[in-house]
């Protein structure tokens, strides 16, 4: 039916084009005459008048055939937009709601974590105390543990401790040939399950070595260096079956405390991991159950793999269906309305794909077009029969009704025309996007390739080259091999540093830099960071002071991004004042509820026509292969990056010569308690 009134519009348009043509002719012809022709007599005595009207009778025919096509699709897509914006409404609420319920349980295990970063952890009552209450609390939580990192000089003093604290027995096992759990062989160090939660259902797992298991040691070795959480695969330990909709999520925890080098790789910071158990299909059924969206859509949840493949996980019929209904197969749900989002729980990645239920939309979009296709063609019939039964039409109207159906075919195709040229001004519109956005995907791909694979040998550079400076396994020899060791390691952290800041600047760029916000105390922060940068100021000459009033309020932020944005600031000053030169850092709250922090320096300034250049990426103001000063022109785009990711601004002041002073203010809503005067 579709494909017959689509062929039957394009027929009426090519009809209407010739009977205007042969108008707009005859039209021309009588007024350069200036007589009206007059009844023209035919063999049989016919006349030509009758002949018009039956023409113009067979051309409504046709045009209310085209229009009722017209109609019928204009119904037909109204309904099917009307239709798409309900469900993409519902769709997109659904989906949000899985995709924040799922990091919301992620950002519990990554608050567990805090709680043994610090120099006073957690001890083993007190984590008793917590995970008892997050797991009544949070009923996705299955179980909460802590597994610290237990070198083989201190594997007797864990146990004791632990068999002081009322675990009687208490010492650190592997599994054997009959997974029976014995105890562990000597290594360098282990992984033992230390605290769990629930006590009653973990215990008999407490002791247990993750790191004597061959399909888990990679996994906590990348989760370690690279410092992001972890999905264990589905572990067979003792008599509980691994479930499919149970994950193991475990994430690292590093030393935050005072004495802690924060330079140094992450992995010789590792005092641990803290794991949780998230029981997939509770968190999910728990937030459907909490939906008061309409209930004719289904969730459908997959587990992606590399291969292009993916395990259904979890399907929730809607109510208007029975519980028992079977899911649709792939090639079954991508066929009309369906809503797909893919979201990673860790290193996992999932997809929440909606689903309307068959019977939604079978009436509005598939009978009422039809209906109203009908409704016009009917009309079409009655409008043919009355004008079929007119005969005696003046010729006058007849003339001035065939000038206007010439305009309005010329206004018809002039509309198509204009159509048409749209049309393809969107499609190479289109077509522009889609190629910036893969150009632009392709950077921050190929940037993410490359920090990588740069990371992993240059970890290796920076820990050989120190174990070779601290001479760990004999003498060198030569002390001018120890001096080029030291330049190793230096280079190397160099290098290290410069690619964290490329891949720190592509995450933000591609909008995938998540701020971990939490009050962060920017007194201490400001006081970690001089301590970095004292050798710095030292080596150079510089006098550093700071101006931190200690009743400055917290500031809401994610601290690291925070303590990046001090260092870049604070080192850049530095290295760009000259010997006997100061650096001064000071904050205060304006008048407006605003944390203003500012660095000045008495460097060498910027030119005022250079100032704009030094926010782009990799831009120095001497640029010449024999500049005084290092660097790679980071620094700057990627503070100012991270001070507008916290809602605030950045403004940079400076003359050549006498110096540069850097003003970095976070709004009102982000200082905690700030008040306006």
């Amino acid at each position: 039916m579709l494909k017959i009134l689509k062929k039957i519009g394009q027929y009426t348009v090519k009809s209407a084009a010739v009977l205007a043509e042969d108008l707009r002719a005859k039209s021309t012809a009588g007024a350069q005459e200036n007589v009206v022709p007059g009844p023209v007599k035919l063999p049989g005595g016919v006349r030509v008048g009758i002949v018009r009207e039956q023409f113009a009778a067979s051309v409504v025919l046709v045009l209310g055939i085209a229009l009722s096509a017209v109609s019928f699709l204009t119904t037909q897509h109204y309904f099917r937009l009307g239709e798409q914006r309900e469900f993409d409404k519902q769709a997109a609420h659904y989906t949000q709601t899985v995709v924040n319920s799922m990091r919301r349980y992620e950002e519990y295990i990554l608050d567990l974590a805090h709680n043994f970063e610090g120099p006073d952890p957690m001890d083993r009552f007190e984590f008793g105390d917590y995970s008892t209450d997050r797991l009544k609390r949070y009923k996705g939580l299955q179980a909460l543990a802590w597994i610290p990192l237990v070198p083989a000089a201190r594997r007797t003093e864990y146990e004791t401790n632990a068999r002081d604290d009322g675990l009687f027995g208490f010492r650190i096992r592997e599994r054997g040939g009959a997974r029976e759990l014995v105890d562990a062989g000597q290594r360098d160090f282990y992984f033992p399950i230390y605290f769990a939660g629930p006590f009653d259902e973990d215990q008999e797992f407490l002791g247990f070595d993750l790191y004597s298991l061959e399909e888990v040691r990679p996994i906590l070795d990348s989760a370690g260096e690279g410092g992001h959480p972890v999905v264990l695969p589905q572990l067979q330990l003792g008599s509980n079956a691994p479930s499919p909709t149970v994950f193991q999520i475990v994430r690292p925890v590093y030393d935050a405390s005072a004495g802690a080098d924060i330079g140094a790789p992450r992995k010789q910071r590792l005092k641990g991991f803290v794991a949780g158990s998230l029981k997939f299909g509770n968190i999910l059924e728990t937030v459907v159950d909490e939906l008061t969206t309409p209930a004719w859509l289904d969730i459908y949840v997959y587990r992606l793999h590399e291969a292009a493949s993916a395990d259904l996980l979890f399907f929730r019929p809607s109510p208007m269906r029975s519980r028992a209904a079977s899911p649709l197969g792939p090639d079954e749900i991508v066929k009309g309305f369906h809503s797909r989002q893919t979201f990673a729980v860790g290193d996992m990645n999932l997809a929440v794909v909606i689903k309307p239920v068959a019977t939604k939309y079978s009436f509005e979009s598939g009978v009422l077009p039809y209906w109203v296709g009908s409704f016009g063609l009917l009309l079409t019939v009655f409008a043919t029969y009355y004008l079929a039964a007119t005969q005696n039409r003046a010729r006058v109207i007849e003339q001035m009704v065939g000038e206007r159906t010439v305009a309005l075919s010329d206004a018809n195709i002039s509309l198509h025309n204009e159509i048409l040229e749209r049309q393809r001004a969107e499609m190479e519109m289109r077509r522009a996007k889609d190629q910036a956005e893969v150009a632009n995907r392709a950077k921050s791909e190929f940037l993410a390739m490359v920090s990588h694979e740069l990371r992993t040998p240059l970890n290796a550079i920076i820990g050989f080259s120190e174990m070779m400076s601290q001479e760990v396994f004999g003498s060198i020899g030569n002390r001018k091999y120890t001096g080029y060791v030291n330049d190793i390691r230096k280079s190397g952290t160099h290098l290290l540093g410069l690619i964290n800041n490329i891949l720190d600047l592509s995450k933000v760029e591609s909008g995938q830099f998540v701020l971990n916000e939490q009050e962060v105390h920017l007194a201490d922060g400001v006081s970690d960071i001089l301590r970095l940068v004292s050798e710095l100021a030292e080596t150079g000459g510089v006098k550093v002071d700071s101006a931190i009033p200690d009743d400055l309020p917290e500031l809401r932020g994610d601290s690291q991004a925070i303590r990046q944005i001090l260092l870049n600031l604070l080192s850049n000053a530095i290295k760009f004042t000259e010997p006997d030169g100061q650096v001064r850092i000071g904050a205060e709250v304006d008048r407006a509820g605003q944390l203003v922090l500012a660095v000045e320096d008495t460097g060498i300034g910027i030119p005022e026509e250079s100032i704009e250049s030094v926010f782009e990426p990799f831009t120095q103001v001497d640029s010449s292969l024999a500049r005084q000063f290092e660097g790679t022109g980071l620094g700057l785009p990627l503070t100012r990056s991270l001070v507008e990711l916290h809602d605030g601004w950045m403004d940079l002041q400076s003359t050549l010569g006498k110096g540069t002073k850097v003003t970095v203010t976070f709004p009102r809503e982000r200082v905690v308690g700030a008040t306006t005067h």
